[in-house]
């Protein structure tokens, strides 16, 4: 983030949102369905990825529960929180 110019993705927002924010001037922020969700997490199963040192064979009960919730838990707080900071500029997507 002292870059002049940098790209991050993911939401985390338990891991310094606030900070990142702070620093950013610009959010894409992809409101993709659960079901497309579930499905592209599925979909990845038993495939190696280079952001992951184990590939994923089966559901993971919590993280798919995650998947689940996160229109009703996490999304209401990312949407609160980004109105908090009304200098970034946002692009709603999907």
């Amino acid at each position: 983030m002292q870059a002049d110019a940098w790209i991050m993705d993911g939401n985390y927002s338990d891991s310094l949102f606030n900070e990142r924010l702070n620093a950013c001037n610009t959010v894409f922020f992809l409101d993709y369905s659960v079901d497309t969700c579930l499905s592209g997490v599925r979909q990845r199963w038993g495939k190696k990825r280079p952001d992951m040192p184990w590939i994923e064979e089966q559901e993971d009960k919590e993280f798919m529960n995650y998947i689940r919730l996160f229109s009703k838990i996490q999304k209401p707080n990312i949407v609160r929180i980004l109105k908090d900071h009304p200098n970034i500029t946002v692009y709603n997507g999907i």
